[in-house]
C-alpha cells in the first residue's frame, strides 16, 4: 500500500512538474491569468499590458466585473506575492493552482480511507485524479475554476459527516462563482430531521456572512455584477447548444460567423442562433425548476442517502453544463473533481464514468488550446469533430449520472417501503442521515 502511494505522488509530481513547464514556457493557455492581473493592476499603462489582455480589457465591461467578488480574493494573494510584476504573477497563480491540486489528491486519500464507504479504493480516485489532470492539461493551472471545483467536491464529501463545515464551503464556492448554489438542492433531505436544518443553516448563514462583507467593502453594485454580467452573454462557440450551428459553419461560413464579443469570449451568430440562447435559457430554468423539485420531495418525503445525494449534486452539475450558453475550456474543472469523490460513494462501480471522464478531458484539450484556432476559422474538420465527440459525451455522462441516481432513488424506496434489503456484498455502508 505505501508503495502505491508513493507512486501516486510521484506520479501527481511528474504530471505537474510538465504542465508547470508548459504553462510558464509556451504561454498558450494562460491569457486568463494575464488578464487577473489586468484586472489587480487597473493603472498599468497600456505600455505594460500585452495585447491579449488589451483585446479582453477593451471588451466592453470593467475588469473582473464577471466574477463574484469572493472569487477574485485569491488573486489580491497572489498578486501580493508577485509584487505587482506579471511573470512572476502568472508564476506564483500556476503555484497556487498546484497546491490546491495536491490538497485534493490527499484529501481524496484521507477522507476515502477514513470514509470506506462501500468498498472503493481511495487509491482509484487518486490515480484518476492524476490522470486526470495530465488529461485535462494546462488549463488546470491558468483558471480558478479548480477552486470552486474541488470546493464542491468537498462539499459533497462532508455533507453526511461535517455538515456545517459542507455548508460553508458550499457558501463560499457559490460565492466565487455562482453556479455551485444549485447544488444545495442535494443538501435538503426530510423537514423532520435535524441534519437537514444543520446543512441548510449552514449553508445560508455563511451565505449572508460572505455577502455582507462585500458590500461592506465594495457595494451592492460589485455583488451583483457577476449576475447582471449575464445578461450580456450570447452562444459561445464550445457550447452543446452551439454544437449544431458550429457544423453548418463548415458548408457556410458567411452564414454563421464568430467573434470575440463583449462576454470576453468567442460566441457564434447566425440563422437560428437567437432561438438557441432562448431555448438554453429555457433549459438553465428547467434544471433549477428540477433541482427545487426534487429537493422538495426529499423534504417532504424523505429518502435521503449520501450516495443519492452525491449523485444527484454530480447531475445538477452535468446539467448546468449541457444546458448552459457557454462551456468554457475550464468547466472539466467542475466535473473532475465531484466525479472523483462520487466514486467513491457509489455502491456500484463507476469505471466507466471515470473513464469517459478523463477521454472528455482529453477532447477538451484538444479543442483548446490545440486546434481553437482553426475552430475559429472553420479551416478544418478536425476541431469540429473534437468538439461533437467532447459534447456528446457530456450529454452521456449526464444521462448515465441520471440514470444512476434513479436506480439508487429506486432500490432506497424499496428497501424503505417494502423491507426488501440488499446483500451486504451490495449494500453501501452509507447510513441515512438523522
Amino acid at each position: 500500500m505505501l508503495k502505491n502511494v508513493k507512486a501516486l505522488w510521484a506520479s501527481w509530481a511528474v504530471v505537474h512538474v510538465i504542465l508547470v513547464t508548459l504553462v510558464l514556457t509556451t504561454g498558450t493557455t494562460n491569457g486568463d491569468v494575464r488578464y487577473y492581473f489586468r484586472g489587480m493592476n487597473p493603472d498599468l499603462s497600456s505600455a505594460d499590458i500585452d495585447a491579449a489582455t488589451q483585446m479582453a480589457t477593451n471588451s466592453g465591461a470593467t475588469p473582473l466585473a464577471e466574477y463574484p467578488h469572493a472569487g477574485v480574493w485569491p488573486l489580491h494573494i497572489v498578486n501580493f506575492i508577485s509584487a505587482d510584476r506579471q511573470p512572476m504573477f502568472i508564476a506564483v497563480f500556476s503555484a497556487m493552482c498546484v497546491a490546491l491540486s495536491g490538497i485534493f489528491l490527499w484529501f481524496l486519500l484521507a477522507w476515502g480511507n477514513d470514509h470506506k464507504a462501500v468498498g472503493r479504493s481511495p487509491l482509484r480516485a487518486g490515480w484518476f485524479w492524476v490522470i486526470f489532470c495530465a488529461a485535462t492539461g494546462p488549463i488546470l493551472l491558468t483558471r480558478l475554476d479548480i477552486i470552486s471545483g474541488m470546493l464542491v467536491a468537498m462539499a459533497i464529501a462532508w455533507m453526511l459527516t461535517r455538515p456545517r463545515v459542507a455548508g460553508f464551503l458550499l457558501a463560499f464556492a457559490t460565492l466565487s462563482k455562482l453556479w455551485p448554489g444549485v447544488i444545495a438542492a442535494a443538501f435538503v433531505d426530510r423537514w423532520s430531521l435535524r441534519s437537514t436544518w444543520v446543512r441548510l443553516l449552514s449553508f445560508g448563514s455563511s451565505l449572508v456572512a460572505l455577502a455582507v462583507v462585500t458590500l461592506t467593502t465594495v457595494g451592492l453594485d460589485r455583488l451583483l455584477s457577476p449576475i447582471t454580467y449575464q445578461d450580456t452573454r450570447g452562444l459561445q462557440v464550445e457550447s452543446v447548444m452551439a454544437t449544431p450551428f458550429m457544423a453548418a459553419r463548415i458548408f457556410d461560413d458567411d452564414k454563421w460567423v464568430t467573434g470575440y464579443a463583449a462576454s470576453k469570449s468567442y460566441e457564434i451568430a447566425g440563422p437560428g442562433v437567437s432561438f438557441a440562447i432562448d431555448a438554453a435559457d429555457i433549459l438553465l430554468l428547467v434544471t433549477v425548476v428540477f433541482a427545487v423539485l426534487f429537493a422538495l420531495w426529499r423534504f417532504l418525503y424523505g429518502g435521503w442517502t449520501h450516495e443519492n445525494a452525491a449523485l444527484f449534486a454530480l447531475l445538477l452539475i452535468l446539467m448546468l453544463i449541457v444546458t448552459n450558453k457557454v462551456f468554457s475550456p475550464q468547466y472539466v474543472v467542475w466535473m473532475g473533481p465531484a466525479v472523483a469523490v462520487v466514486s467513491l460513494l457509489s455502491s456500484h462501480p463507476l469505471h466507466k464514468l471515470r473513464l469517459v471522464m478523463i477521454i472528455t478531458a482529453v477532447f477538451t484539450t484538444l479543442i483548446y488550446p490545440a486546434t481553437y484556432e482553426a475552430l475559429l476559422r472553420s479551416s478544418s474538420v478536425w476541431p469540429l469533430l473534437y468538439l461533437v465527440i467532447r459534447n456528446l459525451l457530456v450529454v452521456a455522462m449526464t444521462v448515465y449520472v441520471g440514470y444512476r441516481l434513479y436506480i439508487t432513488s429506486a432500490i432506497h424506496t424499496a428497501e424503505s417501503t417494502y423491507g426488501f434489503r440488499r446483500s451486504k456484498a451490495s449494500r453501501p455502508s452509507v447510513r441515512v442521515s438523522s
